[in-house]
């Protein structure tokens, strides 16, 4: 459901905590927020306040470049610590 989506903005390894039973945590919801409006929705659209950023070594290209976050966002960021592992 749309309603429950949220781009978390800042994945990197020091935001995943891990459980002493091994379940793994994502913490630090500071850059926390709904993800860009659909261009159809113009009220909410010419309102929506853009991507506040992150660590930027773990940044997407189109949110360096001021451009708008969605789970693609968040998805690239996970990448890179991926690619750390």
């Amino acid at each position: 459901m749309r309603d429950q989506e949220l781009v978390h903005g800042d994945i990197k390894p020091e935001n995943f905590l891990i459980t002493r039973t091994g379940r793994v945590l994502l913490s630090d919801f500071g850059f926390a927020q709904r993800p860009a409006p659909l261009l159809n929705d113009r009220e909410a659209f010419e309102n929506w306040r853009g991507c506040p950023g992150g660590t930027s070594g773990y940044l997407a290209p189109e949110v360096i470049q001021g451009g708008y976050c969605s789970h693609r966002t968040d998805i690239y960021s996970l990448g890179i610590v991926f690619i750390e592992l």
